[in-house]
């Protein structure tokens, strides 16, 4: 047997005995319910928000993730270029020296 059904049958034989005793009126156990189901209420409300908030920030999450790998995607591009770049610098200087040296020679 599942707690909640054991829960309700406890709670079932509570009221009875409080109303044999006469300890509590039927207008104070319906207070009691209403105010249990209001519980019952807030408590999902605030389930829901927690799985929302939940889900925002794995949403959030992610989208960093994937800003932050487009970011490094750029960096490595850059760097690529900036390696192709420097490369091309270091050609042309070369050529710049071949071509002095030769001049010299003559």
């Amino acid at each position: 047997m599942k707690i909640k059904p054991i829960a309700r049958i406890g709670v079932t034989v509570a009221t009875v005995l409080l109303l044999a005793a006469g300890c509590a009126t039927q207008a104070d156990l319906d207070a009691l319910r209403n105010e249990v189901t209001q519980l019952r209420a807030d408590s999902k409300s605030m389930t829901d928000n927690a799985a929302a908030s939940a889900a925002n920030a794995r949403a959030a999450s992610d989208a960093a993730a994937a800003s932050a790998a487009a970011s490094a995607a750029d960096a490595r591009a850059a760097s690529a270029a900036a390696a192709a770049s420097a490369a091309a610098a270091k050609a042309a200087a070369d050529k710049a020296d071949q071509i002095y040296l030769e001049s010299m020679r003559k």
